[in-house]
Parts: structure tokens; C-alpha cells; sequence
């Protein structure tokens, strides 16, 4: 049977899933005297980019701004947002931290301009609240998608695209290595990931 990736709760889980291999890896890479330092990744469920833009009402930080009160986004890696456009498409948006890069990946080649800015404001405002740190805004990158993103040739598979890209990213994966001839072998993957509650 295949899986529709495209429910918040499918989605929410694999990145979940993303969330504690990542976890995962960066404690072994602790423990192993000869292992490169791992800097960790923080994936972010589809909710916060809706608190974030109140849903669809306007930026607003406020409604977000307990959710990094456990630890600090600016001692990660990457930062992942997967993004639900009103319940009809799937898309995702990464913080590069180390790199001042904001980039948003679409499955169907939008800019993600509105995410993107909404995003370079909550960096901004997250340092001046967390750190009392003023930073500039346009030192960080807005970055819509590439020609490297990949592309789905139909309407229903974005939030597999979506899923993948955030899971190739985070493992340094070149994003051209999958594409829509894959996405049925990747629905398998998500399946089978969130049956065992783990991501090898």
C-alpha cells in the first residue's frame, strides 16, 4: 500500500525520527576519541512555521518563542522547517546556522519568499532575546530553491520530496542522488522508519 506522506502527523514523525538518529549519531561521535566533531541538527515539526507566521496573520515571534528555551539554535548545524502550505503542499526550509544561509527547498520550484524572510526575523530576534545580541539581518542569505532541489513530476508526493530532502540533508547527501523515479522505494523507507520507530 503506499504511504502519502502528506498528513502533519506523517510528516511530524519522520522528522522526529530525524531528530533522534541525529541525536544519535552526535553522542557516538562524542564517545569516539578519533571520530570529527558532529555538530547536531534540531528538526522543527511543521506547527512552528504556522505559530511563527500566526497562522497566516503575520509574523509573529512571540507565538515561537518558548520553543528554543531548552537549548541554543545557534549551536547548531542546521536548523529544519518543514512547511505545510494550507494543507495542499509540502515543502521545507533549513537554517544553514554556521553557514548565514536561509534556503527553502520546493519539490515544485517556489521561491518561499514570505518563509524566508519570516525566518532571517526569527534568527534576528531569537539572538536579541536569548543572547541579548543585536546581529544583522542581511549577513544571513536568503536563499529560494535551486536547479539542484529536486522535482516531482505530479501532485502527491511532495511531502516524501519534502522528507528526503531534509533526511539527505542532514547527512551531507548530495540532493541530486534521489528523484521521482525513487519516491515509491522512499515511501517504503518513511513506512518502514516509522513502524520500527527508527532511522538506521
Amino acid at each position: 500500500p503506499a504511504l502519502m506522506p502528506s498528513a502533519p502527523q506523517v510528516v511530524n514523525m519522520y522528522m522526529a525520527l530525524l531528530q533522534e538518529r541525529d541525536d544519535r549519531l552526535c553522542a557516538h561521535a562524542a564517545k569516539t576519541p578519533k571520530a570529527a566533531k558532529r555538530w547536531p541538527c534540531r528538526f522543527f515539526n511543521s506547527f512552528f512555521i504556522n505559530k511563527l507566521l500566526d497562522e497566516g496573520r503575520g509574523y509573529n515571534y512571540v507565538g515561537v518563542r518558548r520553543w528554543t528555551k531548552k537549548f541554543d539554535v545557534f549551536a547548531h548545524r542546521m536548523l529544519f522547517f518543514p512547511v505545510n502550505i494550507s494543507n495542499t503542499h509540502w515543502c521545507l526550509a533549513v537554517v544553514h546556522v554556521r553557514e548565514k544561509r536561509i534556503q527553502y527547498y520546493d519539490s515544485m520550484g517556489g521561491p518561499g519568499t514570505q518563509y524566508l524572510r519570516a525566518l532571517q526575523r526569527w534568527v534576528v530576534d531569537e539572538m536579541k532575546h536569548k543572547k541579548e545580541k543585536d546581529i544583522d539581518p542581511e549577513e544571513w542569505l536568503l536563499q529560494p530553491t535551486t536547479s539542484d532541489t529536486p522535482q516531482q513530476e505530479n501532485g502527491s508526493d511532495c511531502g516524501v520530496f519534502s522528507s528526503m530532502c531534509a533526511d539527505y540533508l542532514s547527512e551531507d547527501l548530495q540532493l541530486g542522488d534521489f528523484a521521482q523515479r525513487d519516491i515509491p522505494r522512499l515511501r517504503y523507507r518513511i513506512a518502514d522508519s516509522i513502524l520500527k520507530g527508527r532511522l538506521d
